[in-house]
């Protein structure tokens, strides 16, 4: 047997903030989305990788990942004001990354 038949595949997915970020610090977030998750009785929670400029990424397993694109697009019912988007789901971090978080160009 394989050893990512056992364990499982990754999945990124990247999200944006379409409101209520003014303010939002990588931990509040991170507190948002485990009592949204609670709330819904997911057990598998998300983990946030990246947080830039309004947009993010989180990472789940495959098996979870229509959960988890349905917790992130969730924040847009809630009356607390947040409200996140999803954009994108890969199996790679680095395909969002250079898709959604371009890095300056550095001049020599």
């Amino acid at each position: 047997m394989v050893v990512k038949a056992k364990v499982g595949r990754k999945r990124y997915i990247a999200f944006e903030i379409i409101a209520g970020g003014e303010g939002l610090t990588r931990g509040k977030l991170v507190k948002a989305i485990c009592s949204r998750a609670d709330e819904l009785g997911l057990r598998n929670r998300p983990d946030l990788i990246l947080i830039e400029g309004g947009r993010g990424i989180v990472r789940t397993d495959q098996r979870n990942q229509r959960d988890a694109v349905a917790l992130l697009n969730s924040f847009s019912a809630e009356s607390s004001g947040l409200r996140l988007q999803t954009i994108r789901a890969s199996g790679t971090i680095k395909t969002l990354k250079e898709s959604f978080f371009p890095r300056q160009v550095r001049s020599p």
